[in-house]
C-alpha cells in the first residue's frame, strides 16, 4: 500500500465489552488491595494492644501487682471504669477513686450513671478502680483514700438474690449461666425463702440428709451458702456469701474469737456510700464531695437488670421497663420468723453494713437515721448493738455448734 494513504488509516474502535472489562478489573484490583490494607490494619492493632498489656503488667508497679494478685485469685474480675493507658501511669496518673459493688445492690445501675452522664463528673473525674465479685487488692487499699461502696439494706440483698438465682427464671438471665449442681439442690430443698428461712435455718442438719442426693443435707447446704462456706460454687450462688464482711475484709480487723468491727484500715479511708434505695441522691452528694454538681444525675437513674424480657426473650427498650415482678418466680415473702432468723445469721453482715452508714461522708444525719431506722425494722436486735465495741459479738459466734443444731429458738 503506498504511503499516501497511511495517514488516513485508522485502529478499528474498541468494542464497548472491553471497556467494561478494563473497569471491572480495575475496580476488582482496587478492592483486593483495600480487604488486605485493612486486614493488616487491624492485626497490628490488634497486637500492639496485646503487646501493650504484657508490657503494663510487667513493666508498671502498681498494675505488676495488680496483675501479680490476679494471678493467684482464682476467680478474679477487675474492672476500671475509667481507662488509663500506658503512658498515664508511667507519668505518675493513678486513680484517686476505689468503687466496691457488692453483689445485688444496685452496683451495674450505678457503673452505668457515672459513666452515663460525664459532663461536669466530678466522680469520673478522681480515675476510679472498680472491685465485684473479689476484695479490693491490698495494693489499692493502702494507695487510694476515697473509698465508695454500693450497699442495700442486708434482708432486701438476699431477697433480692433469692430470686436473682432461683432457677426458674435462669431461662432470661442475659448472661446465658448454667445451672449449677449445688443450686439445684438448694432451690428444690425450700420452694420459697420464707421455708429457706424458718424450716432450713432452725432445723438440725441431719434431719433432712437422705432428702436429696447431693454432697451436704438440706439444712447444712443452705446454711453454707449464706456464710460463704461452699468452695465450688459459680457466679449464681456467690452473692449470698460474698457481702459486707466479704468485700470489706482488707479494711477491718476482726479478732479468732469472733468479736467483729475492730476496724484499723478503715479509719483512714474517707468513706462514701451509694444506698440502693436513695441512689441519685447519694450519687449527687459524692459528686458534690469531689466539688462537683449538686444536680447532675437525674432523680430517676434507670434500673440496670439481668434479665430478658420474659414475653419477647430480647433485651427491652428501655432498661428500666423490666421488673423482678414479670419473671417466673417472684415470691419474696418472709413471715415474722423468718426475717428474725435471717437477721441472727446476718448479724456479722449487718455490723459491717451499719460501720459504712455511719462512716460515709456524703451522709446527712437523717439520712443515716433514715437507713437505721429500715434497718431496724427489720432486725432491731442487731440494729440496736453495740457493733464499735470491741467486746461485742455476734450470737452465731457464741453458737458454735450451730450449722449442725440450728438457729436456737
Amino acid at each position: 500500500m503506498p504511503t499516501l494513504f497511511l495517514p488516513f488509516i485508522t485502529k478499528p474502535e474498541k468494542k464497548p465489552y472491553y471497556k467494561l472489562k478494563k473497569r471491572a478489573l480495575h475496580f476488582g484490583s482496587f478492592l483486593l488491595l483495600f480487604v488486605v490494607a485493612a486486614f493488616i490494619k487491624i492485626s497490628f492493632v490488634s497486637n500492639n494492644e496485646n503487646g501493650n498489656n504484657k508490657t503494663t503488667a510487667s513493666t508498671t508497679p502498681i498494675r505488676r501487682q495488680l496483675f501479680q494478685r490476679q494471678q493467684k485469685d482464682a476467680n478474679p474480675y477487675y474492672l476500671n471504669l475509667v481507662e488509663f493507658d500506658d503512658q498515664q501511669f508511667e507519668n505518675g496518673t493513678q486513680p484517686h477513686l476505689g468503687y466496691v459493688h457488692i453483689g445485688k445492690c444496685g452496683g451495674v445501675s450505678v457503673e452505668r450513671a457515672i459513666n452515663r452522664w460525664k459532663s461536669h463528673n466530678a466522680i469520673l473525674q478522681q480515675g476510679i478502680v472498680s472491685y465485684h465479685l473479689m476484695p479490693p487488692a491490698e495494693v489499692y487499699v493502702t494507695l487510694l483514700k476515697h473509698w465508695m461502696f454500693s450497699i442495700r439494706d442486708p434482708i432486701e440483698r438476699i431477697r433480692s438474690n433469692w430470686i436473682f438465682a432461683h432457677p426458674q427464671n435462669n431461662k432470661y438471665r442475659k448472661d446465658h449461666t448454667e445451672l449449677e449442681p449445688l443450686q439445684l439442690q438448694l432451690y428444690r430443698c425450700y420452694p420459697s425463702l420464707n421455708d429457706a428461712a424458718t424450716r432450713g435455718l432452725t432445723f438440725p442438719a441431719s434431719s433432712e440428709a437422705n432428702n436429696n442426693n447431693g454432697s451436704y443435707s438440706c439444712p447444712e447446704l443452705l446454711r453454707r451458702v449464706f456464710m460463704g462456706d461452699i468452695s465450688k460454687y459459680g457466679p449464681q450462688l456467690i452473692h449470698y456469701g460474698r457481702g459486707y464482711r466479704y468485700y470489706l475484709e482488707p479494711f477491718l480487723k476482726t479478732t479468732n474469737n469472733g468479736t467483729t468491727n475492730s476496724s484499723i484500715i478503715l479509719d483512714e479511708k474517707s468513706i462514701y456510700v451509694v444506698r440502693q434505695e436513695h441512689m441519685e441522691d447519694d450519687l449527687n452528694s459524692i459528686n458534690v464531695a469531689f466539688g462537683g454538681s449538686p444536680k447532675l444525675f437525674p432523680k430517676k437513674i434507670h434500673s440496670i437488670d439481668h434479665f430478658w424480657d420474659t414475653k419477647t426473650d430480647q433485651q427491652p427498650k428501655h432498661m428500666d421497663s423490666l421488673r423482678y415482678d414479670s419473671l417466673p418466680y417472684v415470691d419474696r415473702y418472709l413471715s415474722p420468723e423468718g426475717i428474725t432468723n435471717l437477721c441472727w445469721i446476718l448479724c456479722d453482715e449487718i455490723q459491717v453494713y451499719k460501720q459504712l452508714l455511719r462512716r460515709a461522708k456524703n451522709l446527712e444525719k437523717d439520712q443515716y437515721q433514715d437507713s437505721m431506722t429500715r434497718l431496724a425494722e427489720h432486725c432491731p436486735n442487731e440494729a440496736a448493738a453495740a457493733s464499735d465495741n470491741n467486746n461485742y459479738q455476734c450470737p452465731m459466734f457464741l453458737s458454735s455448734d450451730w450449722i449442725n443444731t440450728g438457729i436456737p429458738t
